[in-house]
């Protein structure tokens, strides 16, 4: 047997050198298309290949309209190349292997991927196969090698027939939710390069953006560019002053509008629709709202409503477990002024279909117009007022994710919070109240109950079940406590691998942990005398190093519980013998030197870093998201009334602006750990209601 298939790697080398001889007439295709997709030439999948390889030109023709004579060149040379290939195979009486060895598939995917498109039936109508065709395509003429994972997730898509029929055009225009799939990204990507090399039909203009599109884009390039100064809440130029605030909401003029209730009305649907003021009068009203709509205004209940998914694509779906029911969709209210404009005007027209039908003079308002005459520089314009109201809103005490929400410019908070975030509609409806007052519109229109369920992630956990599964957990670990005197070695480590989760799902809550493989908690704490803690968690553009996070007294409790706990079960292990690591680890942490302050011990007498994915295996907690602490301790600081720079800073956001310029900049960070402390106390206390003590109780720590 072994004889055999020594044999038979002879021969297909012996091909491979005849195609690739210096007076083969296919020397240079076969050379240009192993540089694409570099092959194991020594095995069989030759003749696939090669065959392969002429398919997919064959179906990357099929994609042009025009083709220029490059390509068609490249197309006759890859029919020859298959045509010489199944020439030699048929000289010899011999055909292809039937497959390729396992090894030789893993090293290869780009050559393992068009032996498959060769052999398959039908992979001239699956969009996987044309995206690797383009791809092919691209790389023989800029002479690059396919991605090693993209030819991977394109081999796998290929064997699923559901997508059979379904055209590459198809694929990337679909509805996906969330992120496209890898192999249509990448075959998106390589499409645009492929018609550029080869199409010389002049390309269809694109079709005109329809307002959900605009609208989704508009709100998205306000949270992703805005300026540091945006995040900070200053008013900078690109912003009216106060004056300028003032006298443009109580001008006597209402030119060029009608009325000055129809002005009004305009200056809010400007500056807090987060739209540009182009884009305001295309706002649709709630009746003819499209199913996927992204904005749209109810003329007579006042409400605005508006989809910010587009903003958080990778949002965690909502799983069974989920206990607060959320969206990315927003009611706001509107000034009750504003609302009584619309519901009057909208009862006076036939049909109106947007907001412009209700105010036709914003279809023809130029952004650069002033609000009124002003002859010095840096006038009111529409444009300056638009980006007024959010910064604003920060200077007036409104959260900076509320007040995000309520003007449509999230520019001014992290967008990483819609991943954790729970708002509820008493909160928008707050918030909305104090800004409104603060740029001199009304008092917002009242809120019905029940008009949203709540805004935010679909995998935030209530502090309600927190505190009973934290009661459980430690329910359960008193429940293994071993007695003082015991000869069984395995009950003080089993009850030290339970104490040390059930601390850790503490510390995810105190210190807002992200999901890790290694809790970033390392022994050199000094939970007495240190106010917070360095956290190193992820590094970024202009960011390397720890972060601080505030310690309250609920944790320097449990952590000097921990480090007795150490000390006991030390001296237990020393009794029993053989648990050399175990002990120079628990050395280490009593001394308070660099080692993970928290190990599990394995059946082999070593440690374990402790990580996220253990604390998600307590029991009842497998539903939980990797970061849970991090999402309910975000929440309930909000709710509690904690300024937003304090909790940002907390919660260790990266953001330009809120970081240098506001958070650090405001106050030492002593002052910032004694005014934040007491709020993460009363987190402790709503969650944390039973006490935790490790193999020494709280009467013999003292």
């Amino acid at each position: 047997m072994k004889r055999k298939h020594t044999t038979h790697i002879q021969r297909s080398d012996t091909h491979a050198a005849a195609l690739r001889a210096p007076e083969s007439p296919v020397r240079g295709i076969l050379n240009r298309v192993l540089g694409a997709a570099p092959a194991p030439l020594d095995c069989g999948g030759l003749l696939s290949f090669c065959v392969g390889v002429a398919s997919s030109f064959d179906i990357a023709c099929g994609l042009l309209k025009q083709p220029k004579p490059e390509f068609l060149t490249l197309q006759a040379e890859s029919k020859a190349l298959a045509a010489a290939c199944i020439a030699r195979f048929e000289a010899a009486g011999q055909t292809d292997a039937d497959g390729a060895a396992d090894s030789y598939k893993r090293s290869h995917p780009a050559w393992t991927a068009l032996v498959e498109a060769g052999d398959r039936e039908g992979a001239a109508t699956h969009p996987a196969a044309a995206a690797l065709a383009v791809e092919l395509c691209v790389s023989v003429v800029q002479h690059k090698r396919i991605a090693v994972a993209f030819a991977t997730d394109a081999r796998v898509t290929m064997g699923n027939d559901e997508w059979q029929g379904v055209s590459l055009h198809e694929a990337i225009e679909m509805e996906w939710e969330g992120r496209l799939p890898p192999w249509v990204s990448h075959g998106k990507k390589a499409l645009v390069a492929f018609r550029g090399l080869f199409e010389c039909a002049p390309p269809e203009p694109p079709a005109p953006k329809t307002f959900e599109e605009r609208a989704a884009a508009e709100l998205r390039n306000r949270a992703a560019f805005a300026s540091y100064r945006r995040r900070a809440g200053i008013n900078d130029k690109t912003c009216l002053s106060r004056t300028q605030i003032a006298e443009s909401i109580s001008y006597g003029s209402p030119a060029p509008f009608s009325t000055l209730e129809e002005r009004k009305a305009a200056m809010w649907f400007t500056g807090l629709s987060g739209l540009f003021a182009g884009t305001v009068p295309e706002i649709p009203l709630t009746p003819n709202a499209p199913a996927n709509w992204t904005m749209h205004y109810d003329p007579l209940a006042g409400h605005l409503f508006r989809d910010y998914a587009g903003l958080a694509p990778a949002s965690a779906k909502a799983r069974p477990g989920t206990f607060v029911p959320t969206s990315y969709c927003v009611v706001t209210p509107v000034p009750e002024e504003v609302r009584d404009f619309t519901a009057a005007r909208a009862a006076s027209l036939d049909d109106p279909r947007t907001v412009g039908d209700l105010m036709p003079v914003l279809k023809h308002l130029q952004s650069y117009t002033l609000l009124y005459p002003w002859l010095g520089d840096l006038g009111p314009s529409w444009a300056r007022w638009s980006r007024t109201p959010g910064p604003v809103a920060l200077q007036n005490g409104v959260d900076s994710l509320l007040g995000g929400l309520v003007t449509g410019d999230l520019g001014t908070t992290a967008r990483s919070k819609l991943h954790y975030c729970e708002v509820t509609q008493e909160e928008i409806a707050a918030a909305a109240a104090k800004l409104y007052e603060a740029l001199g519109f009304g008092k917002p229109v009242p809120m019905p109950a029940g008009i949203q369920l709540g805004f935010g992630s679909a995998v935030t956990t209530s502090i309600t079940e927190l505190a009973a599964l934290d009661t459980q957990w430690v329910k359960e670990l008193n429940a293994l406590r071993p007695p003082t005197r015991t000869t069984d070695a395995e009950k003080p480590v089993t009850f030290h691998n339970k104490y040390v989760r059930v601390l850790g799902a503490r510390l995810e809550v105190w210190l807002s942990l992200r999901a890790a493989t290694v809790l970033p908690v390392r022994a050199t704490l000094n939970a007495n005398l240190d106010l917070v803690i360095d956290l190193v968690e992820k590094t970024s553009a202009g960011r390397a190093g720890g972060m601080p996070a505030v310690i309250c007294d609920a944790m320097r409790r449990d952590i000097g519980a921990y480090l007795e706990h150490c000390k006991a079960l030390r001296v237990r292990l020393l009794g029993f013998g053989r648990h050399a690591d175990v002990i120079n680890w628990l050395d280490a942490v009593i001394a308070g030197n660099d080692v993970p302050l928290l190990c599990e011990i394995t059946d082999r007498r070593q440690v374990q870093p402790l990580g996220t994915r253990h604390l998600l295996e307590l029991d009842g907690a497998s539903h939980l998201a990797p970061d849970w602490g991090r999402k309910a301790a975000e929440n309930f600081l909000r709710r509690a009334g904690a300024r937003w720079q304090d909790i940002d800073r907390h919660q260790r956001h990266e953001v330009l602006g809120q970081e240098q310029d506001v958070q650090v900049s405001e106050g030492t960070e002593a002052d910032w750990a004694r005014r934040l402390a007491p709020y993460l106390q009363r987190l402790s206390t709503e969650i944390h209601k039973t006490p935790l003590n490790g193999l020494r109780t709280i009467k013999e720590n003292k």
